[in-house]
């Protein structure tokens, strides 16, 4: 019996190599195409941080910026709409068509405002230059992490000590096999219970013939997977320690405290204050040079 068996399987080597083979040119194809795919997302996403969503924010802050002088204010405005609305808008080209969208509303609402110049359409430019505004900050947000996703990590690693960074390393090895062996083991979840489902509704119908594979092993399974997601959370949560502890510096804060203000004196003495006197902004300034100007001419118009 034994003999007759091995002969079956010898029968089967030809059509197992041409499975194996199928099987590994598929598998390329398929690795080949989603490495395509990640540069050209890389790509784009590089693209629009680029050409269209850092220029974008800094319009629309400067125009809010510019609250305090109403008509370069609708100049800026003005400018802004012209230049996303023209035929060579870099907007087209935009991934997120979310942005495109609000944009469509800003420019809609530009245009009614602009023939007739109301405080309800004043007020609907404003809003949704808001909601744009809100959006491609998120957007650029995003696009930032997925850019520079691992930089933080080889930045730092590459100052550590080289026996910390070497357990560094391995630790992270550890933490994409878990994180792999999870995903398949999840899979393999997946796979058993629609088994299961399929023959059923195979019983169901009347065919009592339908192979099992994977539903007899179904403890196993689970309890693997149980042990995985228990030793990837673990993973994860010493994963997410230890990049804020080494990698995440502190980025600074709304409101700072006596003691922060204090401690960042002695490493730079701060310019001094006079009470009552405000301080020189950019508007100060270019308010006093203007007064000064004017005084200088109106004396030399005296003069001569």
């Amino acid at each position: 019996m034994f003999d007759i068996d091995l002969m079956k399987i010898k029968d089967f080597i030809p059509l197992l190599s041409a499975i194996v083979i199928a099987v590994g040119w598929v598998a390329t194809y398929y690795f080949n195409l989603k490495l395509k795919t990640r540069e050209n997302f890389i790509a784009k996403t590089e693209q629009d941080v680029k050409n269209i969503l850092g220029h974008m924010s800094a319009e629309i802050r400067d125009i809010w910026d510019e609250e305090g002088h109403i008509p370069t204010q609708k100049k800026a405005l003005k400018e802004f709409y012209n230049k996303y609305k023209a035929g060579d808008s870099p907007l087209y080209l935009s991934t997120s068509s979310l942005i495109i969208d609000q944009f469509k509303h800003f420019q809609d609402h530009y245009k009614n405002y602009d023939k007739d110049p109301t405080l309800a359409q004043l007020q609907n430019v404003w809003t949704s230059l808001s909601i744009l505004e809100q959006t491609v900050n998120k957007k650029l947000k995003e696009c930032r992490k997925v850019l520079f996703k691992y930089y933080d990590w080889y930045h730092q690693l590459d100052r550590l000590n080289p026996i910390i960074r070497l357990l560094a390393e391995i630790f992270r090895f550890i933490y994409q096999t878990v994180t792999g062996l999870l995903q398949l083991s999840l899979f393999v979840v997946l796979i058993t219970c629609t088994e299961y489902i399929a023959g059923n509704v195979a019983n169901s119908l009347g065919n009592n013939n339908f192979l099992i594979i994977l539903w007899p092993y179904r403890y196993y399974t689970i309890f693997i997977s149980t042990a995985l997601i228990i030793l990837w959370s673990a993973a994860y949560v010493v994963n997410l320690s230890l990049f804020r502890l080494f990698i995440n510096p502190y980025p600074g804060s709304s409101k700072y405290t006596e003691r922060q203000i204090e401690y960042q004196k002695k490493s730079r003495p701060f310019p001094t204050f006079q009470e009552g006197e405000p301080p020189m902004t950019s508007k100060l300034k270019d308010g006093i040079l203007k007064r000064g100007w004017q005084r200088l001419l109106d004396f030399f118009h005296k003069k001569f």
